[in-house]
Parts: C-alpha cells; sequence; structure tokens
C-alpha cells in the first residue's frame, strides 16, 4: 500500500465555484484512491474532473496531512448558517469554476443550453435552405 495525496473539488460553497479539498488516502495505486476520495462526502461526485490533483507522498508527510485535514474547518462545519460564520477562514479555499470547466460539463453530463439549440436551428435551417436551392437549380 503507497500514501497519497489527492485534491478534489468539494461543493455547497455556492453556484459555479468549489472548495479545494485536500484529503490524504492509504491505496493501492493512484486511481484507486481517486476512486476512494470522489465516494467522500462533500466531494463534486457529479463532475468529472472533480479529482484535480493525485500525489505519491511519504508516510511522515500522510501523518501530518492526516492531521491537518482532521483540523480543517471545512470539513468540521454541518450547516449553512455555521459555514456563513466560519467563512473568513475557508474562503482562501474557494475557488470559481472557469468557464472551460463549465463548458466540458455541459457536454459531458446530457445539458444544453438554449444558445445551442439555437445554433442548431439556424444550422439547419440553413442546410435546408441550400437544400431547396439545389433542388431548384436540378429541376429548372
Amino acid at each position: 500500500m503507497a500514501y497519497f495525496e489527492v485534491v478534489a473539488k468539494c461543493g455547497h460553497v455556492g453556484r459555479h465555484r468549489y472548495y479545494r479539498g485536500v484529503f490524504f488516502i492509504e491505496a493501492e495505486d493512484g486511481k484507486a484512491a481517486a476512486a476512494k476520495v470522489r465516494a467522500f462526502p462533500r466531494v463534486k461526485k457529479e463532475h468529472k474532473d472533480a479529482i484535480l490533483e493525485c500525489n505519491k507522498i511519504e508516510e511522515a508527510e500522510f501523518i501530518l496531512g492526516l492531521e491537518n485535514q482532521n483540523n480543517e474547518t471545512y470539513f468540521k462545519i454541518k450547516g449553512r448558517k455555521e459555514q456563513k460564520k466560519h467563512w473568513n477562514e475557508i474562503k482562501n479555499n474557494v475557488f470559481p469554476e472557469t468557464q472551460r470547466q463549465k463548458d466540458y460539463r455541459n457536454r459531458h453530463c446530457g445539458k444544453k443550453k438554449d444558445v445551442d439549440k439555437a445554433k442548431q436551428t439556424k444550422n439547419r435551417e440553413q442546410e435546408e435552405v441550400k437544400i431547396d436551392e439545389q433542388l431548384k437549380d436540378f429541376l429548372n
């Protein structure tokens, strides 16, 4: 068994934002460590890009990391009111999702925006006009 430091996106900090949570895991390999972390509470499970990093570490780093993880305020918070009280402590690890990340999820989670539908409709109409013109030329 090896020790891993896994950085993951955690939720419940507002729309289009994530908390950068650092977890310390003992696992066979990096893939198994990432899978374990994805199953933890507060980790954004539905995001395909939820695991940001997975690094192999030494035992001493693992022990120190576990202590830090257990003392981290974000993971001790039990509700929204409590989170508001401790916002100044956790806000340094809260990041906005980039437009690229939002676009990736929209493509891969089956969510289509109205803009995409409008674009598809416009393209379809343009193709129909071309076909009509070709038919007119052919028939004349």
